[in-house]
């Protein structure tokens, strides 16, 4: 409903300008959203980019505020890791001091929360893990899925070139998932 409705609106309608009053104002017809269960995403949306989510993030201190404290309730002041094989666990701790995971998390935790995801690309030559690091979230210019969704390549840009990224090189932290 319209705050322009005559019928429904008598104290608003009659505090707006005279030229509002005698226009002729037409009430806005509802939108219907359509969702695929398939797809998990609204038809019909406008597409955001992520620049403009961190421009909002930027520009908006209650958004920045939320943003921070649920932030902050989400990393804490450490990374715990929990394992029943003690051994296991030795090997992640070893791994986490070694590489600064604590460090790096934090900024993709926050990019994660301000753009709903955040990548972060895992360094080492495919059998040992040796650090991560993330993807600049404006540098992404494509997710390239096959016909069933699944992710084939992240197509990057930076300075003008394309690179494309494997799937299995690749950590994604999505909000909504």
């Amino acid at each position: 409903m319209s705050i322009f409705n005559v019928k429904k609106s008598e104290v608003v309608w009659g505090l707006l300008p005279k030229q509002i009053q005698e226009s002729y104002v037409q009430e806005a017809q509802p939108t219907i959203q359509l969702y695929n269960t398939f797809d998990y995403s609204a038809q019909g949306l406008e597409e955001v980019k992520f620049d403009t989510l961190r421009k909002i993030y930027s520009w908006v201190p209650q958004i920045a505020s939320a943003v921070d404290n649920f932030h902050e309730m989400i990393i804490g002041s450490e990374i715990g890791i929990n394992a029943d094989d003690e051994e296991a666990k030795k090997v992640c701790e070893d791994f986490s001091n070694n590489s600064d995971l604590y460090g790096k998390m934090r900024p993709a935790v926050k990019t994660m929360l301000v753009c709903g995801v955040a990548l972060v690309e895992k360094i080492g030559d495919g059998k040992n893990l040796e650090g991560i690091e993330e993807i600049d979230i404006l540098s992404i210019y494509d997710k390239i899925r096959d016909d069933y969704g699944q992710t084939l390549n992240y197509e990057l840009v930076s300075t003008g070139e394309h690179t494309f990224i494997e799937p299995g090189k690749v950590i994604e932290f999505g909000f909504n998932q």
